[in-house]
């Protein structure tokens, strides 16, 4: 595809997540806007390349590892406080 604004016509390729070319007639349309979001998105994501069973177990596995981490967070807070409501 050809770049039409620029001097020197410029060879471009379309990339869905970060660039593709806008024609004036769709620039017109967005009432000449050009945030990037309004031509291009997000590059598309594979979410099935790894089967929903397996990464729920991940997932879930790696939530109860953080709840772990939380309790023994907050009793180190709390003992924290402690020490400093009285003075230690």
């Amino acid at each position: 595809m050809l770049g039409v604004a620029s001097p020197k016509p410029v060879l471009m390729r379309t990339c869905p997540a970060s660039a593709r070319h806008a024609g004036l007639d769709e620039i017109r349309g967005h009432k000449h806007t050009l945030i990037p979001g309004r031509y291009v998105g997000t590059a598309a994501i594979d979410e099935d390349a790894v089967p929903f069973d397996e990464r729920f177990a991940v997932l879930k596995e790696k939530l109860h590892q953080q709840f772990e981490e939380g309790v023994q967070l907050e009793t180190e807070i709390l003992k924290a406080l402690e020490r400093l409501a009285h003075g230690k």
